[in-house]
């Protein structure tokens, strides 16, 4: 189905044809929120090593919010899911029309090793905020 706003409605009738029951239920369908992180790096699972203190993250998406979140690689029996859980270290939300973000060298700055970073798509629907 395409995107947009539907409602699924349900009508139980007996055999007098006299309506017992009636429910319906809205939902809406996104379409394609696809969310890709572009640069710094590999592919999302495999490790990034730094080669600047103070990298630039490049992202594409057609959602309404983003959410960068990165850590770094202190245990490689973990997933990278894993190693954003327990050790990231920097976390921050953009708007619409962000697709990049130059870590603020006010910061501390990254180092020699291992990093991972994920970007998150958010969708506002007429129900919640999805995430992608």
């Amino acid at each position: 189905m395409p995107a947009g706003n539907y409602k699924i409605v349900f009508e139980l009738y007996n055999l007098f044809e006299q309506n017992i029951a009636y429910w319906e239920c809205p939902f809406q369908i996104l379409g394609d929120f696809d969310v890709e992180a572009i640069s710094p790096g590999v592919p999302f699972g495999a490790p990034l090593v730094v080669m600047n203190e103070n990298p630039v993250f490049v992202w594409t998406g057609k959602c309404d919010s983003f959410r960068i979140t990165i850590g770094i690689f202190l245990n490689f029996d973990l997933s990278p899911d894993e190693i954003l859980e327990k050790y990231k270290f920097f976390e921050k939300d953009f708007g619409r029309n962000t697709y990049m973000f130059a870590y603020p060298r006010e910061f501390p700055p990254f180092t020699a090793g291992n990093y991972v970073w994920r970007i998150t798509g958010f969708v506002k629907t007429t129900s919640e905020l999805q995430k992608i």
